[in-house]
């Protein structure tokens, strides 16, 4: 589905994607880590639609918002849960790694581009087993000004030697679609994670898909149509 106007002035050159929920299906697992963790800090439950709002965003942030007061204690016990349990939860999302496959033989850069820690990020790819595919990687820890920022997207852009323009960001959260746009990236929104379809499209991605195989066939064409 195409959403926007295409920012298609030069050569797609490389491909950027968001982790969780995007390459790795570990939604579950983040959402099983807020709730024991705002149960266990805060004594109380809250709903998914509350704890999940802000995925996307570094961790801490996302605490602050729950509770400033206890957020420190909220991220340590978070952390510890989620990767006490890390390894045998996650996967990768069905399909993704022969999309991966089909762009590297194709020879298009594949960078990472993520709020979450370069540690746990680089566990999660290769539980997967995606870290061959994988050419650079920015986490939370490599920027000063992390997503929505464009800084993450444009920094990975350039480690693979690729501006902004000559990229696509694709992922499944408001934040990403925002970052893309905000350093001139083309975007792609998929609704594989906790956010809906429309509040991905609030966002206006250039284009949202619901499917690995209909990501395939777009990502086909953009190709083709860049090169020619």
């Amino acid at each position: 589905m195409q959403t926007g106007s295409e920012n298609m002035q030069k050569k797609i050159k490389c491909i950027l994607f968001d982790l969780d929920g995007t390459l790795i299906d570990s939604i579950p697992l983040i959402r099983e880590s807020f709730r024991y963790t705002v149960k266990k800090v805060l004594g109380k439950e809250l709903p998914d639609e509350v704890l999940l709002a802000n995925v996307g965003r570094p961790l801490e942030e996302q605490m602050k918002i729950i509770s400033s007061e206890k957020a420190e204690e909220l991220v340590k016990v978070y952390r510890e849960h989620n990767h006490r349990y890390h390894d045998q939860m996650v996967k990768p999302v069905n399909g993704i790694r022969e999309l991966l496959q089909w762009l590297k033989e194709k020879n298009i850069r594949i960078g990472v581009v993520t709020s979450k820690s370069s540690s746990l990020a680089e566990r999660g790819l290769k539980v997967c087993g995606l870290d061959c595919f994988v050419e650079a990687l920015i986490a939370a820890d490599h920027v000063k000004k992390p997503k929505p920022d464009g800084e993450p997207v444009a920094k990975c852009a350039a480690l693979l030697g690729c501006l902004p323009e000559e990229s696509i960001y694709i992922g499944d959260s408001p934040y990403d679609i925002e970052a893309g746009k905000n350093c001139g990236a083309l975007t792609i929104a998929l609704p594989f994670g906790p956010f809906s379809k429309e509040t991905l499209l609030e966002r206006e991605p250039d284009y949202l898909v619901e499917s690995v195989e209909e990501l395939k066939k777009l990502l086909e064409r953009l190709l083709e149509d860049s090169s020619n």
